[in-house]
């Protein structure tokens, strides 16, 4: 895996950049959260593969629905934090579900590219993606992106505090 926050840059990016159509919060955890279980794995919390079951369409799938569910229901939290940076948005379904999935699947994207281990399309063998691009060109587009969100952030808070640009959404 690009180390875990490094995904985040993709979230970063996306989240700004399509702030009316997906929810940034759960953009940003639907980033990381896959890589829960290899974490654990990882610190000897449990044992097998570190791209397992988490690191598949289908478990990226279902742990993408679990999110969402909880971020709907948890949204009016998410939005008291969200507001103190600009970013709160109205609660909705679609965006809370969207953002989960390309969150999830953006990470599941970039892991098998650099992972042989990985077996995407479970229970079908194989990784199609692994070496479709240098493992640096990996690393590259994350950290562009949480360059390039940075700016699209900084742009966004600059018109969101002179009153040039108004959250109806």
């Amino acid at each position: 895996m690009p180390l875990t926050p490094y995904h985040l840059g993709v979230g970063v990016f996306l989240g700004v950049a399509l702030l009316r159509w997906l929810d940034f919060p759960t953009l940003c955890i639907a980033t990381m959260i896959v890589d829960i279980r290899a974490i654990a794995i990882y610190f000897g919390l449990f044992t097998g593969n570190l791209h397992g079951p988490l690191h598949t369409v289908l478990g990226g799938t279902l742990l993408a629905g679990l999110l969402a569910a909880i971020m709907f229901k948890t949204k009016p939290l998410w939005n008291r934090l969200s507001a103190l940076f600009g970013l709160a948005q109205k609660r909705s379904l679609y965006r809370i579900v969207t953002a989960s999935l390309i969150g999830i699947y953006s990470h599941l994207i970039l892991d098998a590219i650099m992972h042989a281990d990985m077996q995407p399309l479970y229970p079908l063998t194989g990784n199609p993606l692994l070496g479709v691009l240098h493992l640096s060109d990996v690393y590259i587009i994350c950290v562009a992106g949480f360059f390039f969100g940075g700016i699209f952030y900084l742009i966004h808070l600059y018109r969101w505090k002179t009153g040039r640009f108004h959250m109806s959404y």
